[in-house]
């Protein structure tokens, strides 16, 4: 994993490689991506490759009986290999994971959904990049920062500006907050009315960062449309619908 290689083979194939545009006379013209070669297409592809049965599967007579084109080979000796029998990489090390630092991510994790609720940003497009940026005030995490700012560049049929604004405004709601949010007890408040909860953490309604609404990105999530931006102040966040 990491690695990206110059060239895969199989079975003395060329299975896959990078290759420049495929209407170019020579191979090397940008964009140069890695791609599908002779060994992955038509019968090739049976003939560099194998499929693992088991040995009681093959002396049943499977193989006539599916008229499979690639070959099938009993598979063996799966309960002596270990990590120990790669070749470059063997390595075992003892690792300890903490189990305080666990818990702590997964609740961060599991609380995102949690924050769409208390936030009023929608489950669509437009409340996720909303509740990126509401996030990264309460957990400035550096992965869910750089998306936030991501977000600013990959807005929907908005001027950046008006966008960038209106995601800012999102990132000043957090801070305003009266508590953190990754350290409260949500198991006490999940019987309250969501009101109460508002207003116990001191979540300012949507209405003092956004006059003219939460952005609802139409078309989405459930949301009907094509893919245009409303604002209002719904009862509730948007969220994903099924038949």
């Amino acid at each position: 994993f990491g690695v990206k290689p110059d060239l895969v083979l199989m079975a003395g194939t060329i299975v896959a490689a990078p290759m420049g545009d495929p209407n170019a006379s020579i191979p090397t013209p940008q964009p140069v991506h890695f791609r599908p070669m002779f060994g992955a297409l038509s019968k090739a592809l049976a003939s560099s490759s194998v499929t693992f049965v088991s040995q009681a599967s093959l002396d049943a007579g499977l193989a006539a009986r599916l008229g499979v084109a690639k070959d099938l080979v009993a598979v063996k000796n799966t309960r002596n290999i270990s990590k120990a029998s790669m070749v470059h990489n063997d390595l075992t090390p003892e690792i300890e994971v903490d189990p305080d630092r666990e818990f702590f991510g997964q609740r961060i994790r599991d609380q995102h959904d949690l924050w769409h609720v208390l936030s009023g940003y929608g489950m669509d497009e437009a409340g996720e990049a909303a509740n990126l940026a509401f996030s990264v005030s309460q957990f400035p995490n550096p992965g869910m920062a750089f998306l936030a700012i991501a977000s600013i560049f990959v807005q929907p049929d908005l001027k950046t500006t008006v966008w960038a604004r209106y995601l800012f405004q999102a990132w000043r709601r957090g801070r305003t907050l009266a508590r953190t949010l990754p350290q409260v007890a949500y198991e006490d408040l999940l019987p309250l009315p969501l009101d109460d909860v508002r207003k116990q953490l001191g979540i300012p309604a949507p209405s003092a960062f956004h006059p003219d609404g939460i952005a609802i990105l139409k078309g989405s999530k459930g949301n009907p449309g094509s893919g245009e931006i409303v604002w209002g102040f719904p009862s509730r966040p948007a969220v994903a619908t099924t038949a």
